[in-house]
């Protein structure tokens, strides 16, 4: 490996490390998924519900022992947030959440808050130096996801936007992870 591409490789790692930490949003995507496949399945929600929001500080709890664990494995890496990518990440979650309760109100025909998803992760690929593989993969998913009101008008939107919205951020987070840990890996180890 050239000296250059491990210099490029170590500022592409430090500038993205915190965002890649996938193990920490884990338990909330799972806590989504699984509010998704309790919207799809039949019957009373009621004790479900009650569990559903115990388990929310357990995820909270489970995310800060996630940061625990990498910042013992791979120390910390403490960066100035740019403002334009804040703003960008702070835009983009509002958005996303505004269009969420358009397509919840209006059924337009495709999913505007995926094909949003679709962009950012296809934007994300292209910030990141198009190193990471699944951005691309996971911009399609979003992308198929979104026109699936479209493919598929009989499937019921609703109850499956909270499960594609977790299965969606539990395969972005453990990619993420999975990538991290493989361009941290030292070369010769297993």
């Amino acid at each position: 490996m050239s000296t250059m591409h491990s210099l490029s490789r170590v500022e592409l790692l430090t500038r993205n490390f915190n965002a890649m930490q996938g193990l920490r949003f884990v338990p909330l995507a799972l806590w989504l998924t699984v509010s998704g496949i309790s919207d799809v399945l039949p019957g009373d929600k009621g004790l479900f519900g009650v569990v559903w929001l115990l388990m929310l500080p357990v995820c909270f709890g489970l995310y800060a022992v996630a940061a625990a664990y990498y910042r013992r494995q791979y120390g910390e890496v403490v960066d100035a947030p740019v403002p334009s990518q804040v703003a960008l990440d702070a835009l983009l979650a509002g958005l996303v959440i505004v269009l969420g309760l358009v397509e919840i109100a209006l059924r337009p025909p495709v999913s505007p808050m995926f094909l949003t998803l679709a962009g950012y992760t296809a934007y994300r690929w292209w910030l990141t130096g198009r190193v990471f593989a699944h951005y691309p993969a996971l911009a399609v998913l979003a992308l198929v996801t979104a026109l699936l009101p479209l493919l598929l008008p009989a499937v019921p939107r609703d109850e499956l936007l909270t499960l594609a919205v977790g299965v969606f951020w539990l395969a972005n987070s453990v990619l993420d992870h999975l990538a991290l840990t493989r361009a941290l890996r030292v070369p010769g180890e297993g």
